[in-house]
């Protein structure tokens, strides 16, 4: 009787064993094929542990999946981003007007060719994400793009005509200053656009020189007629002799 009680339980753990190895192997079968959640339930005792970690491994797929999709679109918007600012950067800088891009701060965060004239450019060994510098040496300009940033709401732009010093001689400018919003109607910077009017001044001194001269040089002849007529009109030129040669006089000019 022993014996037979020995015989059966060394035969019921082989099988136990044998069972739990199989449901072992399929447990392995199922992580690695995803695909057999699907079919008949063969796990054994390791079943239901086998589906719930298949369906897991399946939605951390789908997961992945849509990650990876998701950093392929942006990779390629970033690049897009990229060549847009690197043209706008190029743009702005063959710009012969000073150009001047300033922050919240009313500091200088870009400032193309033009601006160096102006004393406003790029510092060697600063980097495209630096400031290059302020403006607390063109205090005027400073005010203005101060006013423009603070008063946005009443006057987005602003203009004035403004002098810089350039190489020891004073040049007038003209000076916009435009108030930047984002898409939320948020302030994020000023930009400032210059003109070197030296030449429409120069036009119009000019204009006003020429006006000038042509009224001196009506200013007497106009006298003299107007002289000439209060005599005739007054009745002072009597004889018919003497009024013809007023009107003669009068006739050549």
């Amino acid at each position: 009787m022993p014996l037979c009680v020995a015989v059966s339980a060394v035969a019921g753990g082989l099988l136990t064993a044998v069972w739990v190895h199989r449901g072992q192997q399929e447990a392995k079968a199922r992580l690695r094929h995803p695909e057999l959640s699907g079919t008949r339930n063969l796990g054994g005792i390791f079943g239901e542990v086998t589906q719930a970690a298949g369906i897991l491994l399946q939605q951390y797929e789908s997961e992945l999946q849509r990650l990876n999709s998701t950093k392929g679109e942006l990779e390629v918007a970033t690049k897009l981003q990229r060549k847009q600012a690197r043209r706008l950067d190029a743009a702005l800088r063959a710009i012969d007007q000073p150009v001047i891009l300033c922050d919240t701060r009313d500091q200088v965060l870009f400032a193309n060719g033009g601006a160096r004239q102006l004393g406003i450019a790029e510092a060697e060994g600063m980097s495209q994400s630096d400031t290059f510098g302020d403006l607390k040496k063109l205090v005027t300009f400073q005010q203005l793009i101060h006013d423009t940033r603070t008063r946005a709401a009443a006057a987005p732009r602003r203009t004035a005509e403004l002098n810089f010093t350039i190489h020891q001689q004073v040049v007038p400018f003209r000076a916009s200053v435009t108030a930047l919003f984002d898409d939320q109607g948020e302030l994020f910077g000023t930009l400032s656009v210059l003109t070197d009017v030296r030449e429409e001044k120069s036009a119009k001194t000019r204009h006003a020189d020429f006006v000038s001269s042509v009224a001196h040089e009506f200013k007497t002849p106009m006298a003299s007629i107007k002289a000439f007529l209060e005599l005739l009109v007054d009745g002072d030129v009597s004889e018919p002799d003497e009024q013809k040669g007023f009107n003669g006089t009068l006739g050549g000019w």
